[in-house]
């Protein structure tokens, strides 16, 4: 299957105060590389970024070129947004690995293990503890409901609408929860593992 790794990065991250939370300091280098690091080191056939908010800065800051970087001029209206305009320049795809750019923590092995269970007519969620997590993995045939989403939400009313096609599976990590959306959690989740 080729599957592509939509990595979301283009929100203003106002939990923040006045920095973009993508670009801060996580063990060593920008939270953001940390995603692009570990999905170009995965089986994800293609990468792309989304980006709107201080989009040029991003670019900068990941250096690698074997990104794709996706333009989202309507970032302000919300997720969806990031979701149409990432899912809309990415064709001939089998599926769609759903990752957010404040999720450091996510590691190759734990995007290989999602995506091998990856199928056109299947959505992968990890969870733990029957907690569900992120990444999370559309497969094609759910490319227009995704291309259909807007306001500021995520694609969790695709999942609703789609139960029969959904499948968990039990992951070990507790990186499938660890989002950084204030300086005091990055300040506590720098020493995590």
């Amino acid at each position: 299957m080729k599957i592509a790794g939509l990595i979301l990065a283009a929100g203003k991250s106002s939990r923040m105060g006045d920095d973009n939370k993508l670009m801060m300091p996580f063990q060593g280098k920008p939270m953001l590389s940390h995603v692009v690091d570990a999905a170009q080191s995965s089986n994800l056939f293609h990468v792309g970024v989304v980006v709107g908010y201080q989009s040029e800065t991003i670019k900068r800051f990941i250096l690698n070129q074997n990104v794709q970087y996706i333009e989202n001029n309507n970032w302000e209206t919300g997720m969806a947004s990031s979701l149409v305009a990432g899912i809309g320049k990415l064709s001939q795809i089998d599926g769609y690995l759903i990752m957010l750019g404040d999720m450091p923590l996510i590691t190759p092995d734990l995007i290989n293990k999602i995506i091998d269970y990856g199928a056109d007519d299947k959505i992968i969620i990890p969870i733990k503890n029957g907690k569900q997590g992120n990444p999370v993995f559309f497969g094609s045939d759910f490319r227009e409901d995704l291309m259909a989403l807007s306001g500021d939400v995520g694609a969790k009313k695709v999942i609703k609408e789609n139960q029969s096609s959904v499948v968990e599976i039990e992951i070990q990590s507790n990186a499938i929860f660890k989002d950084f959306d204030t300086r005091d959690s990055l300040k506590a989740g720098v020493n995590v593992t």
